[in-house]
């Protein structure tokens, strides 16, 4: 894979990733940060089920759109 579409593949999972844990609920912020502090170098946003869901939808949505 070329660098730059590294570069690209990364800038998005960040995008994707900020426009999730900007979608959840106050409570929901409480339980991420909650798994993050107690699971620390073991959590993973990107694999949680709720990010992948939200992965999926998007990935939905945008393939509807074209």
């Amino acid at each position: 894979m070329e660098p730059s579409k590294t570069l690209r593949i990364n800038d998005d999972m960040e995008a994707l990733k900020e426009a999730y844990v900007a979608s959840l609920s106050p409570l929901a912020k409480k339980g991420l940060e909650i798994a993050r502090s107690h699971l620390e170098s073991s959590f993973s946003l990107e694999k949680s089920i709720g990010f992948l869901k939200f992965a999926e939808q998007k990935k939905s949505e945008s393939e509807a759109d074209s």
